[in-house]
């Protein structure tokens, strides 16, 4: 039953949602290699914008002194609101919507490197221990959320203005999409919190130069 069920949403991925993942994530990679390099050019904006992106972790409750398990459920929480937004942005007829938070999110990534490249606080160790490990995940389901969220978009786009609209059951695409989100993106996400909560802070605190 359970490898049916997977089956079925690796069906759905070919068919549906491998385009626009791969487009949102190319596009937010881009994005974020951009950003990288006008921030290294632009400190003071560096500054400014990391400034406000750490007083948005320390309203989330993320600080120095954050326990691995609270971490982990900030993170969590954190993470399925912003990908389930985006699943659920796909019901407006706005194409690019969902995929938003996707190029924001990659974005902060090229904002902390930045950072700690400006200060030489070995950014690539920073990246290798203290992003990748749980950011290759994440960062996946995130497009994909973002993915699913356009596939629908775009649906609900034919199903308003297409004269094709009576050839789109809609109702099914929507059931399709909700489906795949409780059981790839959400469990994607639980497994990406797991590994920053308890297994990124190990990394950095053992293999990370400076921290």
């Amino acid at each position: 039953m359970l490898v049916e069920i997977y089956k079925r949403q690796w069906e759905l991925f070919k068919k549906h949602y491998a385009k626009p993942t791969a487009l949102i994530a190319l596009i937010s990679i881009v994005i974020a290699f951009f950003s990288f390099f006008v921030l290294m050019v632009f400190q003071d904006l560096l500054i400014e914008i990391t400034d406000e992106l750490f007083m948005h972790f320390e309203e989330l409750g993320v600080n120095p002194n954050t326990s691995h398990s609270d971490l982990f459920l900030i993170v969590l929480v954190n993470n399925l609101r912003v990908s389930a937004f985006m699943v659920l942005l796909g019901f407006i007829p706005i194409i690019v919507l969902p995929a938003v938070s996707g190029v924001v999110t990659s974005i902060s990534v090229s904002m902390i490197l930045a950072l700690f490249n400006t200060f030489d606080l070995y950014p690539v160790q920073t990246l290798i221990y203290g992003i990748l490990p749980h950011g290759i995940i994440e960062l996946f389901a995130i497009y994909l959320a973002g993915g699913i969220g356009v596939f629908l978009s775009l649906n609900m786009f034919k199903k308003i203005f297409s004269s094709k609209r009576a050839e789109i059951n809609i109702g099914i695409i929507i059931k399709d999409s909700i489906i795949s989100y409780l059981i790839v993106v959400a469990p994607l996400i639980i497994l990406a919190a797991v590994i920053e909560g308890f297994v990124t802070p190990v990394l950095i605190d053992n293999f990370h130069p400076s921290l």
